[in-house]
């Protein structure tokens, strides 16, 4: 290798650039040497943190500081889109309402706290009336817009402190956890319903929807989380097949 120590200088900046890409975290030591006499005339030590900044140092045989090289990356855009993965896969896309998997977090959780304190949880679920209608004859479109207008009309029954979730199709949850007396699921319960009672707006067309609302308790029903949500489940297709 040459002599030259602007050489060396080179050689390693682009061995740093190659190990930077292949290791974006590491650390790289390198060492030119003299391609005659085989002795070092150049040193180099470089933290590699790809994406964010990158610091190296260069030093002559003795150990002098010949010059530092920094290099830094603007990573708004690779963060917003790890943000963007991380809401879609506990949020609805939708609705931007919970979805299944974050409603099983949630409903863990609570069951585990409720388990210490001795309290109460309950679980409306909710399928719309009907809805299947809605899709053969206004399209998919139409339906969408049910749904959105669905998950707002039961965001605005509910407590402060309750949890809802849309479980996919036209499946909602509601999760209370707070203040569970006997009669505030029967009460919120009755509140949703009355809200499907006037129709959605479709671009000026009216669409009916109603609500059937299953009741689960825990621990009064369902001992575990799975075991809960199927006890609503099957409660509302019980109060969907009386109303036919």
């Amino acid at each position: 290798m040459a002599r030259s120590s602007s050489f060396g200088r080179l050689v390693l900046a682009a061995l740093w650039m190659a190990k930077a890409l292949a290791q974006p975290q590491a650390s790289v030591t390198g060492t030119v040497t003299d391609s005659v006499t085989g002795l070092p005339i150049l040193r180099a030590h470089v933290n590699l943190r790809a994406g964010e900044k990158s610091f190296g140092a260069f030093s002559d045989a003795e150990g002098r500081t010949l010059s530092i090289l920094a290099m830094a990356e603007d990573v708004t855009a690779r963060v917003e889109t790890l943000e963007q993965l991380q809401q879609a896969a506990v949020h609805d896309a939708l609705t931007g309402l919970p979805n299944r998997n974050s409603l099983a977090a949630r409903l863990e959780h609570a069951i585990r706290r409720v388990t210490r304190t001795g309290e109460r949880l309950a679980l409306l679920f909710i399928d719309l009336d009907r809805f299947k209608k809605v899709n053969d004859t206004l399209g998919h479109a139409a339906g969408d817009e049910v749904l959105r207008q669905s998950a707002a009309r039961i965001r605005a029954c509910v407590r402060d402190g309750d949890s809802l979730a849309r479980l996919g199709g036209d499946e909602f949850v509601v999760l209370l956890e707070n203040d569970v007396s006997p009669d505030v699921p029967g009460i919120i319960g009755e509140r949703i319903r009355k809200a499907f009672e006037s129709p959605f707006d479709w671009h000026g067309t009216d669409v009916r929807c109603g609500a059937s609302i299953g009741v689960s308790l825990y621990p009064d029903h369902a001992g575990d989380p799975a075991t809960l949500l199927a006890s609503a489940d099957e409660a509302m297709y019980r109060v969907k097949n009386a109303a036919e």
